[in-house]
């Protein structure tokens, strides 16, 4: 059986560090850790974090050949911890 996972892959941008995510991402990672045959359907942009974004998802062992690239910014989630407000 193959796990189909559909959705974002982004970047969460915290004040010191970037951390790539997107819950479809992240299910897929974690059922490829499992042992699961996965296929993750998304896109990310042709930009710095696109391209780092596709090598961060091959080293994990999923497959990017169902991952578009487009000629958009690759996604970002800007995170705020209360501390900071």
């Amino acid at each position: 059986m193959v796990v189909c996972c559909i959705g974002e892959v982004l970047w969460d941008v915290f004040p010191d560090q970037e951390l790539l995510g997107g819950a479809p991402l992240n299910v897929s990672a974690n059922l490829h850790r499992l042992g699961a045959k996965v296929t993750l359907v998304s896109g990310v942009g042709s930009d710095e974090r696109g391209i780092r974004a596709l090598e961060a998802i091959k080293a994990i062992g999923l497959d990017v050949n169902r991952i578009a690239i487009s000629n958009q910014q690759t996604g970002i989630a800007e995170v705020v911890r209360d501390a900071e407000m």
